[in-house]
Order: C-alpha cells, then structure tokens, then sequence
C-alpha cells in the first residue's frame, strides 16, 4: 500500500512540474513572437556583415539549426537540421579571413 506522505509528495511534483511546462509554453510563445517582431523590422533591410539572419525552409516551415549534440561525417564541420526556431536557428554573416 502507498503511504500518503508519498502520494502528497507525487501530487507537488506534478503541480510543479506542471507549473514549469506552462512557464516554458510562455516563454516560447514570447520568444515567437519577439522573432516575428525581428523577422518584419528586418524585411527588405540591406544584409550586412555582424547581423543575425535565420534561414526559414519554405516547404518545412521550420529553420537552419545547428546541431550542437552531433558532427558531420565531414572534418571540422557540425550536423545542420530543420527545426523550430532556437538559439541555434540565429545565423551571422561574417567575411572570411
């Protein structure tokens, strides 16, 4: 038989745990729009080195991402994915060396 303390202990973790799935639901759904902001104040706009761009796949609707846990078969150079917008998804343009 379960002991009530235990299933006190359950029920705050599931409270907890879904007060962190709501704030995380919040924080990404500010994050989409704070993209979007960024997405159409940049349109039409010269690209210049230094600035962030994303690269949206058209067919996918998601973004360019770095993958960071996974290499590419290639020396020197990292996996790239289709993604939801992350950090990972911001690109910058830099010249060469």
């Amino acid at each position: 038989m379960v002991q009530p303390e235990m299933i006190l202990q359950i029920k705050k973790d599931i409270e907890k745990i879904d007060d962190e799935i709501l704030d995380n639901e919040s924080q990404q759904t500010t994050e989409e729009e704070n993209n979007l902001y960024q997405q159409e104040y940049n349109r039409g706009k010269k690209l210049t080195y230094g600035t962030p761009i994303q690269l949206y796949h058209l067919f996918s609707g998601k973004y360019l991402t770095l993958n960071l846990n996974q290499m590419s078969s290639e020396h020197g150079s990292c996996e790239l994915e289709l993604h939801e917008t992350t950090d990972q998804s911001q690109w910058v343009i830099e010249p060469s060396e």
